[in-house]
């Protein structure tokens, strides 16, 4: 069974190209990007095969 790894903002701006935070949001608003999960009222992250597809 494999691990689910979860990847906060940086690291996904960082696998991204070193894109900012606001370039992931916009992505993500034009459905070009996988949307994120919400971890608590002020904390998301993304699947970390969901950014690697």
């Amino acid at each position: 069974m494999k691990t689910l790894e979860l990847l906060p903002i940086a690291e996904v701006t960082e696998e991204c190209g070193k894109v900012t935070p606001r370039t992931i949001y916009r992505w993500m608003e034009d459905g070009t990007f996988p949307k994120n999960i919400r971890l608590g009222s002020n904390n998301v992250a993304w699947r970390r095969c969901d950014i690697e597809a």
